[in-house]
């Protein structure tokens, strides 16, 4: 989306008075974020769109790629720093822009936010508790109050009553992101027959998924599958919600045990931040692929 802006920069160094250039001793340091959103264009839809938006012939060579028109490379060759999010991501993206130097600088956190509503609970059960290193046992009995204040939460319960029925004293897996084709793990973490395995296995299992325009589709496909798991017998649940926001996901994530995310490979830039899961005393599994940050989280634990 600002990509545009170091080369509006750029025109302003060449075409304005210094003296009224109020931008004139700014560094102007662009990040790329995404693989595929990239603002790209066909060379005559890209062209009207610089012309529309301003940019002089002389400065079209800043978004020129292989005959497209891409913003974000207009931001990252006129920048005077670019960056990406996570040092597979820059390595990659990086072939869009040859002449251009990047660096990775992760998505940062602000880990006293995303962990709030954990924090609380464990300052509320152990008044001196330390939340950057809570015990295990602290953890894990935050954890099941998590869960418990999740079942009586009225606006949880609004987009799933099935919520109301999550056992505290059981494994709570969950995703929570887009529900797109790349992002929510269909092909491989949460296909039907895992889904099935896990709740017949006693695990509770959250796909906390955005619908999209285009992917209302698998949002019915996952609910009918939570109607058939959850009829049978078994201690197992499968919940599936859209519809929520940041309060949500927040409550979902102090009650959340093991956070599932598992991108198409080269989709995820950085990922993890955006769903801390470990401020939060969960464990964070991936994909067996490097993407993005989500290996790079502590310790890889060694399932041998």
């Amino acid at each position: 989306q600002l990509g545009l802006l170091p080369v509006l920069k750029r025109m302003d160094d060449e075409n304005r008075d210094k003296a009224e250039h109020i931008l004139k001793d700014a560094l102007i340091v662009h990040t790329t974020h995404t693989y595929n959103n990239r603002g790209t264009y066909g060379s005559g839809i890209g062209r009207g769109f610089l012309q529309g938006a301003g940019i002089p012939n002389e400065f079209w060579d800043y978004f020129d790629r292989a005959g497209d028109i891409d913003a974000t490379s207009g931001g990252q060759r006129a920048a005077d720093l670019a960056t990406a999010v996570a040092a597979s991501h820059r390595y990659e993206v990086s072939l869009y822009d040859l002449a251009v130097r990047a660096f990775a600088i992760t998505n940062g956190d602000n880990r006293a936010i995303s962990s709030s509503v954990f924090r609380k609970i464990l300052r509320d059960l152990f008044p001196k508790v330390n939340v950057e290193q809570p015990t295990p046992e602290q953890i894990g009995t935050a954890k099941k109050e998590a869960k418990r204040q999740v079942t009586q939460d009225a606006r949880l319960i609004e987009l799933d009553p099935e919520l109301q029925h999550l056992d505290p004293s059981r494994i709570t897996i969950g995703y929570y992101g887009r529900l797109v084709g790349e992002k929510a793990g269909r092909k491989r973490a949460f296909t039907d027959e895992n889904t099935r395995r896990l709740v017949e296995a006693g695990a509770q299992l959250l796909i906390f998924g955005n619908v999209q325009a285009h992917t209302k589709q698998m949002f019915d496909e996952l609910r009918a599958l939570q109607k058939e798991v959850n009829v049978k017998e078994g201690p197992g649940r499968l919940i599936v919600v859209t519809g929520w926001s940041i309060p949500e996901q927040l409550k979902m994530l102090a009650a959340t045990d093991i956070q599932v995310q598992d991108s198409d490979r080269g989709t995820g830039a950085a990922e993890y931040t955006e769903s801390d899961v470990s401020a939060n005393g969960g464990l964070q599994f991936a994909a067996p692929y490097i993407e993005g940050i989500t290996q790079k989280q502590g310790v890889i634990l060694n399932r041998d």
